[in-house]
């Protein structure tokens, strides 16, 4: 989808980017949506923050307006931002590669070091891309700890996953299928239910994200060692962050660029608190064997890489080579 077919909405997104063309002086208010509750400890360690943070430096002139994922479902929320519905879009962005697969690449692929990735130039690389293609540019990365699989059941003896069903996005399909399981999609507020009633046997997701969605009360285990990890990334309609006075895009980046560093060193807290909370209702530890656990830092790598190569395999390549060039690429 190019820019050009976002103005077939016409008199619409004119209409949806009224609120943030006011002067500085004056409050401009930003609309941003959410991938997930507002009570979630991925939420509070980021997005949170930074509406707050925001708002602190601007002395309240620039307010940021919160719509979660009731407004629109997780996996639909990339077109809105695309189409100008929304300013600011707090997601992870394996949720949209079914538009394109640098999502998943950008999800897993890549050092967790933004700092390093906006020196080498690869964010740079990235906004180019999404601009010219979906009118949205990032504004930051944020990576979460290391991902792990919650159980109803132990690892099978072998430490593989043949027969099992498996709740899986697009940054967690691959290792799922690398280990021998059926990955089933399903957005988060479906995965407790879908343990509770038997129609997965577990999920796969960030360590950090485990308590806040109770799972604990239907499941059983959680594995170790760790795997690959996740991202979470604020976006903005390019047009819409274009159409804000000099010294509110200003600020909305730097705060941004303040959030990787912050939320980043939060996380790793909030993800050993997490997992306190599993462990302390009942919920074991169970190890992959050796053979399985040297093999996961690969697995993740190949999966994520075949999922995000089935939507617009020449740039989720071209991003791959570029990334390689500048050793940007994750380990």
């Amino acid at each position: 989808m190019k820019i050009h077919r976002r103005l077939l909405l016409g008199a619409a997104m004119a209409a949806a980017l009224v609120g943030v063309s006011v002067p500085a002086q004056a409050e401009t208010t930003i609309r941003l949506l959410s991938g997930w509750p507002q009570n979630t400890s991925m939420i509070r360690s980021g997005e949170t923050k930074y509406i707050a943070n925001v708002e602190a430096a601007s002395n309240g002139a620039v307010k940021i307006v919160r719509n979660g994922p009731e407004a629109v479902p997780p996996f639909q929320q990339f077109q809105p931002l695309s189409a100008g519905v929304f300013d600011l879009l707090y997601t992870t962005p394996s949720y949209h590669q079914a538009d394109t697969g640098i999502g998943a690449a950008l999800d897993g692929l890549l050092t967790p070091d933004t700092a390093r990735l906006r020196e080498a130039g690869v964010i740079d690389w990235l906004n180019d891309y999404y601009r010219e293609n979906f009118g949205v540019i990032i504004l930051a990365l944020i990576p979460t700890p290391s991902n792990h699989l919650v159980l109803r059941e132990p690892l099978n003896p072998d430490g593989r996953l043949e027969g099992l069903k498996i709740r899986t996005n697009a940054a967690f399909e691959g290792i799922v299928r690398g280990l021998g399981a059926a990955p089933v999609g399903l957005p988060p507020n479906e995965i407790y239910s879908g343990l509770q009633k038997g129609v997965i046997d577990g999920t796969a997701g960030p360590q950090m994200a485990s308590a806040d969605y109770k799972l604990h009360e239907v499941s059983s285990y959680m594995t170790r060692p760790g795997f690959g990890h996740a991202t979470n990334v604020l976006m903005a309609n390019a047009d819409a962050f274009d159409a804000l006075p000099e010294d509110v895009r200003t600020l909305l980046q730097e705060e941004a660029i303040r959030l990787e560093s912050s939320a980043a060193e939060e996380m790793i807290a909030v993800a050993a608190e997490q997992n306190a909370i599993m462990e302390a209702n009942g919920v074991q530890i169970v190890e992959f064997p050796p053979e399985v656990a040297e093999k996961l830092p690969q697995l993740f790598v190949e999966g994520t890489t075949e999922v995000a190569r089935r939507s617009d395999p020449a740039n989720v390549d071209a991003l791959i080579e570029f990334a390689r060039s500048k050793d940007m690429l994750a380990r």
